[in-house]
């Protein structure tokens, strides 16, 4: 046998039912030892032809080992040397080198021996003084969980004085608030007292001068804000004027300033069209101090009727200014031009007064949309809308556009209304691009 590698052990992933190769050689079955690391970090040594068995370059597994653990087998030979030779000088010379290496190796396996010894004792330490760390850091966690603890504990204790502090101030203000109530009533009493003084005293006089004066009929008191002068009939000289208004009263403590009140907020809710000849209306759907004004408008009453008949024609502009009751064919050239497959889309261009028929479950939704240089453009447009049967609906869209603007849409007389089967909506359109604004107005209802 020759030595081919210096590989003396190899591992594998354990699985059920494989076979391992050996990529060393051996010259005893038993000097392959098998082993594995379990769970808890152990090392688990295998009996040979008990847990496995070795044949050639494989090893075969007995033992069912727990899934995912890494075996490891290496090879351990026996130091020793059994050999022995024919008594002759090379052949000694050759069992003399072989004992010397055998003794070599063996005192080699010593020191490793050794060295393990050591390595376990490292290792034994190292694990203590994790222990003693664990025990020293549980030992710190439970000093830290106390310190949480009183420092809780303290927090509540001054939560309790800083409560008591503010039920103290709150009884002390209210102590002095009833002080001040009292100071401020005293005195009011003590101003009445000496009003009421003041006042019998000025009517012992006035009675004493009475008494005189109709006695003898020369002086006439008289009173005027406090003063008490006098007047005679006879010319005599009148006693000095004398002040019998008592002395003013000690000003009041100021009372305590009351809160700011909130300030009043006022905003607009819905404002609606009224039927002609109704009264214009202002409700307040909010509070009083959050006014949400709810505006009604009446819509004018309806002009008279014209008294020409046959075809109604547009003005030179094609601008519609007014809405007119009239017998026969309404006539225009609109400045208005559908556009796209399904011609909801509206643009300026030379076509009749767009006309809609809802039929089946067919909707339309209508919308101006025209990119163009539109700067002044201010017209009135018609749009009428039949209903032949079906569910469909009809609605004036949101993606209008004058310009490269987006116009807010004015629904004018309000929601469009329904359209019964056989009914004609008829509804203007004021394209208004220097309001940047379209205006719908509802012109008016019939069945055909």
């Amino acid at each position: 046998m020759s030595v081919t590698t210096t590989a003396t052990s190899v591992s594998y992933i354990y699985q059920e039912g494989e076979v391992y190769s050996l990529p060393y050689e051996y010259q005893n079955e038993a000097d392959v030892k098998a082993s594995y690391i379990d769970s808890d970090g152990n090392k688990v040594n295998l009996a040979y032809n008990v847990d496995y068995t070795v044949g050639g370059s494989t090893v075969t597994l007995i033992a069912a080992l727990p899934d995912g653990v890494t075996i490891t087998f290496s090879r351990q030979t026996e130091i020793t040397q059994q050999t022995e030779l024919p008594q002759q000088t090379i052949t000694k010379a050759i069992e003399t080198a072989i004992d010397k290496n055998t003794m070599c190796v063996q005192e080699i396996a010593t020191d490793q021996g050794t060295l393990r010894a050591e390595f376990n004792a490292f290792t034994a330490n190292i694990n203590q003084t994790i222990v003693r760390f664990e025990q020293s850091f549980d030992e710190f966690k439970i000093s830290i969980n106390q310190a949480i603890v009183n420092l809780e504990q303290n927090f509540d204790e001054f939560e309790k004085t800083v409560n008591q502090s503010i039920t103290n101030f709150e009884q002390n203000f209210n102590d002095f608030k009833k002080e001040v109530n009292q100071t401020v009533a005293d005195a009011i009493a003590e101003v009445e007292a000496i009003k009421e003084t003041a006042i019998t005293e000025m009517n012992d006089i006035k009675d004493e001068t009475q008494n005189i004066a109709n006695n003898v009929n020369v002086f006439i008191p008289f009173v005027n804000n406090g003063t008490l002068s006098w007047t005679n009939e006879a010319g005599l000289p009148n006693p000095a004027p004398v002040n019998i208004k008592g002395e003013q009263g000690s000003p009041g403590k100021d009372g305590v300033d009351g809160t700011d009140g909130t300030a009043a907020t006022i905003a607009i809710g819905t404002v609606t069209t009224g039927e002609p000849g109704s009264s214009a209306s202002v409700v307040n759907s909010g509070t009083a101090t959050a006014a949400v004004f709810d505006i009604t408008i009446p819509r004018g009453d309806k002009g008279a009727d014209g008294t020409g008949a046959g075809d109604v024609i547009a003005a030179a502009d094609n601008t519609f200014t007014a809405t007119n009751t009239f017998y026969g064919v309404l006539k225009t050239k609109s400045d208005m031009q559908a556009v796209g497959s399904l011609p909801t889309v509206l643009q300026r261009g030379d076509s009749n007064i767009q006309a809609y028929t809802l039929k089946n479950g067919l909707s339309r939704s209508v919308v101006f949309r025209d990119t163009g240089d539109m700067t002044g453009y201010a017209k009135t447009f018609i749009i009428s809308v039949a209903r032949s049967g079906g569910t469909g609906t009809f609605s004036i869209g949101s993606n209008n556009g004058i310009g490269a603007n987006t116009p807010t849409v004015y629904m004018v007389d309000g929601a469009l209304p329904d359209i019964a089967d056989g009914e004609v909506l008829k509804i203007a359109m004021e394209v208004n691009e220097p309001a940047n604004a379209i205006f719908i107005y509802i012109l008016g209802k019939v069945a055909l």
